[in-house]
């Protein structure tokens, strides 16, 4: 299942880019995109399930990755 979504914690989080230290100071990655939640352990590169990890790295907007619980991913 494929989770866009912005609650206040999400917001809290995007707060914290702010406070980068180092060399992670000028990094914008997604502090502006959507919240992608990651639902699914699958891991078919041919035909990536909405939700899976593999189907949010074909986006090219800047997103906040997430995962719904503690998942087991292996990558090939």
């Amino acid at each position: 299942m494929l989770e866009f979504n912005s609650t206040r914690k999400e917001n809290n989080r995007k707060r914290l880019t702010k406070c980068a230290p180092r060399f992670a100071h000028a990094t914008i990655g997604g502090k502006e995109g959507k919240f992608y939640v990651v639902t699914e352990p699958s891991n078919d590169i041919g035909n990536p399930n909405p939700g899976t990890l593999c189907h949010v790295v074909t986006h090219t907007q800047p997103l906040w990755i997430t995962f719904k619980e503690s998942i087991a991913i292996k990558l090939e």
